[in-house]
């Protein structure tokens, strides 16, 4: 049997180490040229490897401050952008949307990573929920950046 590729097996063994504890929340990764020392690794299969626990949210990685742990376990989510305010509000068109909450917010490490952009920057937020047409029952809460 083939093994897997190399930046799957570093993806593998970095969360293992993070599911396992040794590297802890708020962590920092040894850097790139350790990380391929330790798994004789060219930089970018060892790139791939850190892109593919960033996409799971396992960490977030900074250009000169390294790789950060954000979570322990791979992180489940749902994005979809849109291009216009109208778009946003027509999104699905056949729900009904009761808006919770809207205020301004600075982004922390983690939902800068979420988003693409950097920590403390401003974003407007505006919470909802969504009902079918006729229907009191919620089927899905929403934040909105």
């Amino acid at each position: 049997m083939k093994s897997p590729p190399l930046h799957l097996q570093i993806s593998q063994k970095i969360r293992l180490d993070i599911q396992e504890g040794r590297y802890h929340l708020g962590a920092r990764l040894p850097t790139e040229e350790e990380l391929c020392k330790q798994f004789k690794a060219s930089r970018p299969t060892l790139r791939q490897a850190l892109t593919t626990l960033a996409n799971e949210g396992l960490i977030m990685r900074r250009p000169r401050t390294g790789s950060t742990v954000l979570a322990s376990q791979p992180q489940i989510v749902l994005s979809h952008s849109v291009n216009s305010v109208n778009e946003l509000l027509d999104y699905p068109g056949v729900m009904v949307r009761k808006i919770l909450a809207m205020s301004y917010i600075k982004t922390d490490a983690t939902l800068a990573n979420a988003i693409h952009c950097p920590v403390n920057m401003e974003w407007f937020r505006i919470v909802s929920l969504r009902f079918q047409n006729n229907s009191n029952i919620p089927l899905c809460l929403t934040t909105y950046y």
